[in-house]
């Protein structure tokens, strides 16, 4: 998408506090790959809201590529997942967010894996 395409999404402001810099290839299979998550700061002028870009390993969030002013243009859901479109422009990283998605996984996998053992115990295995 043409440089000039992807600033005319955004406001001046958030055209200034951002780069124009764009992710390529931000695609999961099956949880792995890569993937925006998390969401702040939302732009009332715009629409735009800060996320972040992950290298997913089995749907966890492991390394943080880097945060992005970033707005969703289309999205449509389908059997295989979901699908969209989007514009971003690279911010410095926010580890806020970073810290607190980390948090979350965690949780959730102090969650999930008791329980899946638990279960496969019921089983008996």
């Amino acid at each position: 998408m043409p440089a000039d395409a992807v600033t005319a999404d955004f406001c001046e402001r958030c055209l200034a506090e951002s780069q124009d810099e764009s992710p390529t290839s931000v695609r999961d299979f099956n949880g792995f790959g890569r993937s925006f998550l998390g969401g702040k700061s939302d732009c009332a002028t715009c629409g735009s809201k800060i996320r972040t870009l992950w290298v997913l390993f089995v749907a966890f969030p492991v390394v943080p590529v880097g945060s992005y002013r970033y707005k969703q243009l289309s999205s449509t859901a389908g059997f295989t997942g979901s699908r969209g479109t989007f514009v971003a422009r690279r911010m410095t990283t926010q580890w806020d967010q970073v810290v607190r998605t980390w948090a979350a996984a965690i949780v959730i996998a102090a969650v999930l894996i008791p329980l899946f053992m638990f279960i496969d115990k019921l089983r008996g295995r």
